[in-house]
């Protein structure tokens, strides 16, 4: 029997059911390629620092759908809250342009129901029938109720009573008893003859002390002052008494 020795010294060789797969070969092809000697050039890249890449705001991710709720609601509430700060400040400048309309209404109101004179048309109600002047110290007559200033009344009162002396120069007495004389003439007694005094513009006899006119005189004041006068007379009250007695 024949014995091939090629046969004897070679083993049997099995074949492996186990393939490497495509991609396998080609990691593995890339790899020696790439790093001819792996020792070195392999430690080199482990030792290599590790690249951290950054994200921006605009490389952030999109939101999820909860996230973009969570957002879109806050920016609402946000625009809610403005708009209400906007709101309220209207609604106070309103109040504040009401309440000034309500204030120019009522000063509006106060003037219109002001008396409002022409100075040149009251000035003839201030000056006196006699002098033609400005009445600064006014003096009414109880009996008529006309006014003149006290200069004027006094100077009519004294020249009555100049002429009643020249013509009853023997009833001086009487004029020492005022009382007596102020009876006489409340009662209407004509026969004992006495000073008659009357009203320098309608001629109704005066009675009484005329009286001082406050009023006029306040208005007379105020409308110098408008003006720009002043009293450059001013001095005591005439007294009356002489005329009329003290009572």
């Amino acid at each position: 029997m024949d014995h091939n020795p090629t046969s004897l010294s070679q083993p049997p060789v099995h074949k492996s059911k186990f393939r490497p797969s495509t991609g396998a070969l080609l990691k593995a092809s890339c790899a020696s390629s790439l790093c001819p000697n792996p020792t070195k050039q392999c430690k080199e890249k482990e030792k290599r620092p590790i690249e951290v890449i950054e994200l921006s705001d605009d490389d952030e991710l999109p939101l999820s759908k909860t996230q973009k709720t969570r957002h879109d609601y806050g920016q609402t509430a946000e625009l809610q809250e403005m708009l209400r700060k906007v709101e309220q400040l209207a609604l106070e400048k309103q109040r504040r342009l009401e309440e000034e309309n309500t204030r120019l209404k009522n000063e509006l109101s106060a003037y219109q129901a002001m008396i409002h004179l022409n100075v040149d048309d009251v000035e003839a109600h201030i000056l006196c029938d006699v002098c033609e002047s400005t009445m600064w110290s006014p003096f009414i007559l109880t009996g008529c109720g006309h006014t003149f200033c006290e200069a004027c009344l006094n100077c009519w009162f004294d020249e009555t009573l100049k002429q009643w002396k020249v013509q009853n120069p023997q009833m001086t007495w009487v004029l020492q008893n005022n009382h007596f004389v102020n009876s006489l003439r409340s009662a209407g007694i004509t026969e004992i003859p006495i000073p008659q005094y009357c009203c320098p513009k309608c001629r109704v006899k005066v009675l009484r002390q005329p009286a001082p006119n406050f009023s006029l005189k306040g208005l007379v004041e105020l409308v110098a002052q408008a003006n720009g006068e002043r009293n450059e007379n001013k001095g005591p009250n005439a007294s009356f008494v002489k005329y009329f007695g003290a009572y």
